[in-house]
């Protein structure tokens, strides 16, 4: 094991920077960082000297969703039983993931939609925002008005059948 040490001006105080060639600085911000993390950052530790263009990028929290309409994807094992049924089933349950992400160099971080662990769709913090509106309003109509009380209350007016 190669370790690099240098050291620092306080007396009998050694920092390890490096073993076997990977960086051992956590707290100070790789050379390629030129700010820091976003708050929302659930990775910073992770960000080396050593990343490549493509692994430089801020990953934030997951929100996940079981999906009960969309339909399970059923997984048969390879024995099969005297009744030519598979032994095994497992089940998976469809979910979206729901998280922000930003590459190193972009102005702003965008949302990121997944299904069922299948490449994200990305979109702009102004689309979200759109996205989230219309989820909200598509929600509130479904809701229907609350109404309590008086003639109103009896006099929910319902779109024309076509």
């Amino acid at each position: 094991m190669s370790i690099t040490e240098i050291e620092i001006s306080a007396p009998d105080i050694k920092v390890i920077t490096e073993v076997n060639g990977h960086d051992q600085a956590p707290a100070a911000r790789p050379y390629w960082q030129d700010r820091p993390c976003p708050s929302w950052c659930v990775y910073p530790e992770w960000h080396t000297n050593s990343d490549f263009p493509g692994e430089r990028y801020h990953w934030g929290p997951n929100h996940t969703m079981t999906l009960t309409l969309a339909e399970p994807e059923i997984f048969r094992g390879r024995e099969v039983g005297p009744d030519g049924e598979p032994l095994e089933r497992y089940v998976s349950r469809p979910e979206l993931t729901v998280y922000l992400q930003q590459e190193h160099g972009e102005y702003e971080a965008r949302v990121a939609v997944s299904y069922d662990g299948k490449p994200e769709v990305r979109l702009t913090l102004a689309e979200a925002r759109k996205l989230a509106e219309a989820l909200s309003e598509s929600v509130r109509a479904a809701a229907g008005p609350v109404l309590t009380s008086g003639p109103a209350a009896h006099a929910v007016s319902r779109p024309a059948k076509a």
